[in-house]
């Protein structure tokens, strides 16, 4: 209900005349809240502002204040208002504690061989474009050449910086296949324990990624399906719609993989001495390293060493 203004002159002050109306009175010495600014305060006013203090004067009958106030009919919106905040001020008189907010603890999750038990996503991926005739031995012999000509002794870190069996491929083709490979080959393998410790996460309003080496052409179909919106994958360079061959730098590996933790943790005001990270090889020290929880997930490549000398646990997610 919105009533009207109605006022008289009585020894120079204004005052509410009509009884059973209710008015609102917009006063320089009050805060939003109804309660007196400090001195300092109301000095500094320039303008004169809403306040919440009600007055009835059917059964108060007592006039406003003086001090920069004048008597307005309140709107509809206004009464919505101020009826909830007066029921809030009525429970409580100030706002309930804050306490540590868990969105403020990240979880970070590797893809292969943690997520996704077993050989890297890739490695499959390969063979199925193998199969489906959109790779062959060009390019296969093309990625050994190269891994060959760049590699220290036992190591694949060349042919994760390059996907030279991608060069000159449609992207569009690519990433259709791609979806196919990971509905069909890649979704049945995630591990269950895996799939429990996503949901405990969420649960609990921590901020989950996924952050992996793998194309992220694979990386980002997978992450929908387990419901992460947070996703880093390697990305790829095209042109006119073809790959080159060429990843993108920083690749998430190694210490590429901590910087985009990093990056997500400022992004999020994530406090990292809390947080989560879930990783399998040596490629994932750095980032288990930047975390409070650090879990080593069916270590491979001498992980299980490093993870027993860091005092970090080690779970098999099969």
């Amino acid at each position: 209900m919105r009533t009207t203004k109605n006022f008289s002159m009585v020894s120079g002050n204004r005052k509410g005349m009509e009884l059973g109306r209710i008015y609102w009175c917009r006063r320089r010495d009050l805060n939003p809240h109804g309660f007196p600014h400090t001195p300092l305060k109301r000095a500094c006013l320039p303008f004169h502002h809403f306040g919440t203090q009600w007055h009835n004067y059917e059964t108060s009958g007592s006039p406003c204040q003086r001090i920069g106030w004048r008597v307005e009919s309140p709107s509809i919106l206004q009464l919505l208002i101020l009826s909830r905040s007066d029921n809030s001020m009525a429970t409580s008189s100030s706002p309930a504690p804050l306490t540590q907010s868990q969105h403020w603890v990240g979880a970070f999750f590797d893809m292969d061989n943690t997520l996704v038990p077993g050989p890297s996503i890739e490695i499959g991926f390969f063979r199925y474009l193998w199969k489906n005739g959109v790779v062959g031995w060009p390019e296969l012999w093309r990625s050994l050449r190269y891994a060959v000509q760049h590699m220290p002794p036992i190591s694949l870190s060349p042919l994760r910086g390059n996907k030279l069996y991608l060069l000159g491929h449609d992207v569009s083709t690519i990433e259709q296949l791609a979806h196919e490979y990971v509905e069909l080959f890649v979704w049945p393998r995630v591990a269950v324990r895996a799939l429990g410790r996503l949901s405990h996460h969420k649960q609990a309003g921590h901020i989950v990624a996924v952050v992996s080496g793998s194309p992220e052409c694979l990386v980002k179909p997978l992450s929908e399906k387990l419901g992460v919106s947070l996703v880093f994958g390697a990305k790829l360079e095209a042109r006119s719609g073809l790959y080159t061959g060429r990843v993108f730098a920083p690749l998430p590996y190694g210490e590429g993989k901590s910087r985009y933790m990093e990056r997500v943790a400022a992004q999020y005001n994530l406090d990292l001495s809390r947080s989560y990270a879930y990783g399998d090889s040596p490629g994932d020290f750095h980032a288990l390293q930047l975390v409070g929880h650090p879990f080593v997930v069916n270590p491979i490549r001498g992980m299980a060493r490093i993870a027993k000398q860091q005092g970090w646990p080690i779970t098999q997610w099969a």
